[in-house]
């Protein structure tokens, strides 16, 4: 959704790109503070956590952050009247 390499991931969280890969492989048990480090950058870069019971239509998930300085039509808004 970002379009971040896990290089980029690495950088910008602080974490070795090898514990990222891991985390994208396995399923094993992570470190709390590696999971908050992953999710304070993934933040910063416009993703949103929904969680269960967040009033969010679709239950838990992720999904970007709306930004008020976009310009354009939301794809939600698109019709055959602003199709040019």
């Amino acid at each position: 959704m970002t379009g971040m390499t896990i290089g980029e991931l690495s950088e910008q969280s602080g974490l070795p790109a090898s514990v990222i890969f891991d985390l994208e492989t396995n399923t094993h048990a992570v470190e709390d503070t590696v999971l908050q480090a992953l999710k304070r950058t993934l933040e910063d870069r416009g993703i949103v956590f929904l969680t269960n019971g967040s009033q969010e239509p679709g239950g838990p998930g992720i999904r970007l952050k709306v930004r008020e300085d976009e310009e354009g039509i939301r794809p939600e808004h698109l019709n055959a009247t602003n199709d040019d």
